[in-house]
């Protein structure tokens, strides 16, 4: 494939390069994720896959904290809540990753709050999914961005990984 990844579902060249996607970027194979301990694992956002039946999000592997399953997502801010027992897209076998709140919100919408995307109109319709639009606080300076839906602090942080509040939302 000259430098890019095959789908492991369809063994077709894709648009991805190998080990080039960070952690909750878009990918098809475990081949896009850059860290080494990270996979392609499918998620969910309002009870259905999401973004689609073939991609997947880079995520880390959580840390097992104790024999018998116990996992851990401290470490990987705003990805802290395990999502357990997921395969692969490329097949490896059921494990436990650290995103973000399925239930709540979607990898889309933590970027577009990492990534500081500006919603100036106030509208939830200039977010991706999963993504509303606040008037947030970060590094000082206030304004309406995309950001997403928590339950605490340690749920939201921003580029420089400092921590952001939780009321609701990040960046409260």
């Amino acid at each position: 494939c000259n430098g890019k990844s095959c789908n492991p579902i369809t063994l077709e060249c894709t648009d991805f390069g190998k080990w080039e996607r960070r952690s909750c970027e878009t990918c098809v194979s475990d081949q896009n994720c850059w860290e080494s301990d990270s996979r392609c694992v499918p998620m969910f956002f309002e009870g259905n896959r999401y973004p689609d039946d073939h991609t997947g999000f880079c995520l880390p592997q959580a840390q097992l904290t104790l024999p018998g399953g116990t996992y851990d997502c401290s470490g990987e801010k705003p990805y802290v809540t395990v999502i357990p027992d997921r395969s692969s897209m490329s097949g490896a076998g059921a494990s436990a990753y650290c995103g973000p709140r399925e239930d709540l919100t979607t990898c889309d919408a933590v970027s577009a709050q990492l990534d500081k995307i500006l919603c100036t109109q106030g509208s939830d319709d200039q977010c991706p999914s999963g993504g509303i639009c606040r008037y947030t606080q970060d590094n000082g300076k206030w304004d309406y961005r995309c950001t997403y839906s928590c339950t605490a602090d340690m749920e939201c942080a921003n580029l420089q990984g400092w921590q952001l509040d939780c009321a609701g939302f990040c960046g409260a």
